[in-house]
């Protein structure tokens, strides 16, 4: 049968005209929608993500041969597409269409767009590729297992949400490492690198994004508003009357709109599930552009050291626009590293540009940042160095980054006016130099150089000013101690293991990457290449952006050190993995293996397993329903039933509500805008709403100083309140 399906499909199979087969494509996709089943929308979804980018790289003539390289620029164009598309789209309320972004005009405009891309590319031609119906019996294996890992992290975190255990979780955390370390022992699955960092990536996302059965995060409720306000509008407002910046990241507001259209995902879920696994698709371009360098097993331990970077592990599915913005720097250093012709390669770098600039305005300003001061790294280094082979790199142009410049003051200060918070954050930082007044978020202090940051009693002192005396800080408790960690602490205390574990790997990692940035620089002189000099004068920046952000007031507080490290180890991952292999040199042949085995253990320790098992470290939220970050950012039943009791009263009484708690006000825009903090209250009649925190564990949260700071405050006294509301997880009082 096999033979019979080659003979017919495969051998015979000619060179077509790509409108040929990707026309009756788009209208499966159509149709696919039209059928309205779960496997329905996969497909339309899967083609609107891949084809429309695909066909527009092909009409850049880029000469690209690898697969995965052309999946992932196809990813990358896709998204823009859809971001370009809908903002088009919008546009036509100028012309009188009060509601644009429908689910019958996103169509249109989607297909009408690939129709257009497939008028261009009417006289290319496409060549299937080959099936293989068979695989070698180890690589079905190692690929069902990988398939398997987002289902366990799917049901571990549903086994959480319900009450459970975290038995699922903590074995996927096992797994995870095992496997990463069986795929490097056996160099026969390198083609199964880049589907392995997808689905561990994925896996990843999913033991945070799923937890709970409501929006759960930091950023991500922000990002849901603006989103909210986009779909139920059907129209995405180019401006709020705040300014407000989420609102100009097209990534959270056009692209989710319009994959929830098209899909029927709900909403929510377009976020925990659709975006996530959008993401971790574009891990791999950070595995292609370390092999350029490298080679597969040194790429995929790169990509392993990304995924087990803390922001990763804990924070990446609450900044969904951060991590499309990720995919297009990814694809800008993929693109400036990969050979093809000068043309193409200037569209594409100018076209990722932009796209970072449209999907995140934090990420876009450090890309800015980086790519000057790689060019003046680079400039120095060639003082001395003599080029011996051209590479042709665009973004060394210095015209290409004064396009990027612009494009940026015209879209954040022009068009959707929210340059305030940056504007804001360069003043502090300013003030701060000249008098002499340090505001670090606790980020830095896992830094090499930098100054201790200010105690958090004095923080919330000054913030409480004349209620200093009715607030007191509350440090993140620990884990009880295991019976494992009872006996790991006959030998040392577990508390303090983990801890020095934690400061390790962090000082490590900024250790290797020095010594790697040296050992390159030895390499670089006896072998000079643009390409090698400039990926070097890259290092450099980040490692000076990085430097500057923990030295300089006030950069810390407004964006997190170890997100910029985050997105500088898509370029340093090497440096770190170069010393890593130099320090354990002795070990010959097997070097790789201990270098892949110190990773694993991170991994181990970073995503929470290790302290999981023994005690004695501030719980994680993939693993527990316990520690600050359940206590924050997790929402419960009961504090949605209570905010929605508060609106039906129809009054104007001000609310009082730690800052945390506006984050339960997801659905109800005037009552978030109208809470004030019970530190900074008057005492005048309101509405006192306790969260579950507040009721259970009579603790208060705020953002100070860049860091979550949760704390007792005496200032409320209950017996002088008047209930008007309770249930488990909440309480209304009257004041």
């Amino acid at each position: 049968m096999k033979k019979l399906i080659n003979k017919l499909f495969i051998k015979n199979l000619k060179e077509i005209k790509i409108w040929q087969f990707y026309l009756p494509l788009l209208a499966m996709a159509n149709i696919a929608y039209l059928s309205n089943n779960f496997f329905g929308w996969i497909i339309t979804l899967v083609f609107f993500l891949f084809i429309p980018g695909y066909l527009l790289l092909n009409l850049l003539k880029h000469e690209i041969k690898s697969r995965w390289e052309i999946s992932s620029f196809s990813l990358g164009l896709s998204l823009l597409l859809l971001m370009i598309g809908g903002l088009a789209l919008n546009s036509t309320y100028l012309i009188g269409l009060k509601q644009p972004l429908t689910t019958i005009n996103i169509f249109i405009m989607l297909d009408l767009m690939t129709v257009i891309l497939l008028a261009f590319n009417k006289k290319k031609k496409i060549k299937l590729p080959k099936i293989h119906f068979s695989l070698p019996k180890e690589k079905t294996v190692f690929a069902l297992i990988l398939t398997f890992l987002p289902f366990l992290a799917a049901g571990g975190a549903i086994s959480l949400n319900n009450g459970g255990p975290n038995v699922l979780t903590m074995a996927l955390f096992a797994l995870i490492p095992i496997i990463f370390v069986l795929l490097i022992w056996r160099k026969n699955l390198e083609s199964l690198y880049p589907y392995a960092i997808f689905m561990i990536g994925l896996s990843v996302l999913f033991s945070t994004s799923l937890r709970g059965w409501f929006i759960t995060g930091h950023d991500i409720h922000h990002e849901f508003s603006v989103f909210q306000s986009t779909i139920q509008n059907n129209l995405w407002a180019v401006r709020t009357p705040s300014g407000d910046p989420y609102n100009a990241s097209l990534s959270i507001t056009i692209l989710p709109t319009i994959i929830a259209k098209i899909t029927t995902v709900p909403a929510m879920y377009v976020y925990k599930l659709v975006f996530q696994i959008i993401f971790s698709f574009g891990l791999i371009p950070i595995y292609l552009f370390i092999k350029k360098f490298s080679n597969e097993r040194k790429a995929l331990i790169g990509a392993i050291l990304f995924i087990s970077f803390p922001p990763f592990l804990n924070d990446m599915p609450f900044l969904n626009r951060q991590e499309i913005a990720y995919i297009f720097f990814g694809l800008l250093m993929l693109t400036t590293f990969t050979k093809m012709a000068q043309k193409p390669k200037i569209i594409l770098t100018i076209v990722f540009l932009i796209s970072i600039m449209l999907s995140h305005y934090s990420t876009n300003y450090a890309t800015l940042g980086i790519l000057l001061l790689s060019w003046m790294f680079y400039k120095l280094l060639t003082l001395k160095l003599v080029v011996k082979q051209p590479f042709d790199l665009p973004i060394l142009n210095l015209r290409v980054i004064i396009l990027a410049l612009f494009l940026t003051f015209l879209w954040n200060s022009q068009i959707t006016k929210t340059t305030a918070g940056f504007e804001h954050t360069l003043a502090n930082t300013f003030n701060g130099i000249i008098h002499n007044k340090l505001e670090q978020s606790n980020g830095v202090t896992y830094a090499l150089f930098s100054a201790k940051p200010k105690d958090p009693n004095k923080i919330l002192a000054e913030y409480a000013g004349n209620k200093a005396s009715q607030v007191r800080y509350f440090p993140e408790q620990n884990l009880p101690i295991t019976k494992l960690g009872k006996i790991v602490t006959q030998v040392v205390d577990v508390g303090t293991l983990n801890k020095f574990v934690r400061a390790f790997s962090a000082k490590a990692l900024q250790i290797l990457l020095l010594i790697g940035l040296i050992i390159l620089f030895i390499k670089l002189r006896r072998k000079t290449t643009q390409q090698a000099t400039y990926s070097y004068a890259l290092a450099l920046s980040l490692l000076s952006s990085l430097v500057l952000i923990t030295v300089l007031p006030q950069l810390s507080v407004d964006y997190s050190v170890t997100r910029l490290f985050q997105q500088a180890l898509i370029i340093i991952a090497l440096p770190i993995i170069v010393a890593s292999e130099f320090l354990l040199g002795f070990f010959g042949r097997f070097k790789v293996y201990i270098v892949a085995g110190f990773f694993a253990f991170l991994f181990l320790h970073l995503s929470g397993f290790i302290p999981q098992l023994l005690g004695g470290y501030p719980p994680q939220l993939a693993l527990n329903n316990s520690g600050t970050y359940y206590d924050v950012y997790y929402v419960h039943k009961g504090e949605l039933a209570a905010t929605n009791w508060l609106n039906q009263q129809n009054n104007q009484k001000l609310l009082v509500a730690d800052p945390y708690a506006r984050l339960r006000f997801l659905e109800y825009p005037f009552l978030k805008q109208h809470v004030v903090d019970p530190v900074l209250s008057k005492d005048v009649s309101a509405y006192l709403y306790h969260d579950y925190t507040n009721v259970n564990k009579g603790l208060y949260a705020s953002f100070l100083s860049g860091n979550v700071l949760e704390y007792s405050y005496f200032g409320l006294k209950k017996e002088n309140q008047n209930l008007l509301y309770s249930n488990q997880d909440s309480q209304i009082y009257e004041k």
